[in-house]
C-alpha cells in the first residue's frame, strides 16, 4: 500500500469500499463488488419529507465563501458568489481557476479537501492530516465524480452534493442518512 493510500481518509476509504472498488498489488483495481450479493433483502427506508431536502434552497442566490482551512490557498478575487446547478442537482462553484489539465472519472487525482455537513459539522479533512489524498476519481461518491472534473489542476472548487449523489439513505460513519455534503477541494495533480 502506498503512502498516499495510507493517508486516504476513513471517509474516502468508505467511499471506495461502498462503491465496490477493490485494491490489489498494483493499486486500485476494477469495480467488482467486494462482497457478492446472493439475495435481495428489504431495506427499511423512512418516507421522504415534504418539500426540499435538507440543505436545499439555502444555496440559491449569493452565498458566503467557506472558511478556508489552515494550509489552503487563496480564493480568486473574482470567484462567483453563486453556485451553478447541474441537471443531477449537484451545485458547484470554481473558487480558484487552475491552469493545468482537468481530470476525467478515469483519472487518479491528488487533492486537498475539507468535507462538512450543512449544519457546519466537519466530517473529514486532508488539511488536518497535513497531506493531500490520492485516489481514483471513479472510486468516490458520484458527486465528486461529477464535480471534480470541472476543476483544473491548481484550482479550487466548492461542491454541494445532494444525498442522492453522496451516501443517500444509508449514510456513512459520521455522515447521517440523507445528508447534503459540502466540500472544498484543491486539485493538486491529475494522474
Amino acid at each position: 500500500m502506498s503512502q498516499d493510500e495510507v493517508f486516504m481518509s476513513a471517509v474516502l476509504r468508505r467511499m471506495v469500499v461502498g462503491l465496490g472498488v477493490v485494491t490489489g498489488a498494483a493499486g486500485f483495481g476494477g469495480c467488482s463488488p467486494a462482497t457478492p450479493v446472493t439475495e435481495k433483502m428489504p431495506v427499511p427506508v423512512a418516507p421522504a419529507p415534504e418539500g426540499k431536502p435538507a440543505g436545499e434552497g439555502e444555496f440559491d442566490g449569493p452565498v458566503d465563501f467557506p472558511k478556508l482551512p489552515t494550509g489552503a490557498g487563496a480564493i480568486d478575487e473574482d470567484a462567483p458568489r453563486e453556485f451553478t446547478t447541474t441537471k443531477s442537482g449537484l451545485k458547484y462553484r470554481i473558487l480558484r481557476q487552475g491552469d493545468g489539465k482537468k481530470p476525467t472519472v478515469l483519472n487518479k487525482v491528488e487533492a486537498h479537501y475539507r468535507g462538512w455537513l450543512t449544519n457546519g459539522t466537519e466530517f473529514d479533512s486532508s488539511y488536518k492530516r497535513g497531506k493531500p489524498a490520492t485516489f481514483p476519481l471513479n472510486g468516490v461518491v458520484p458527486g465528486w465524480q461529477e464535480g471534480v472534473p470541472y476543476c483544473a489542476e491548481g484550482g479550487m472548487i466548492e461542491l454541494v452534493i445532494p444525498a442522492k449523489l453522496g451516501y443517500g439513505s444509508r449514510g456513512s460513519g459520521p455522515i447521517p442518512p440523507n445528508s447534503t455534503l459540502r466540500f472544498l477541494i484543491e486539485l493538486k495533480k491529475v494522474m
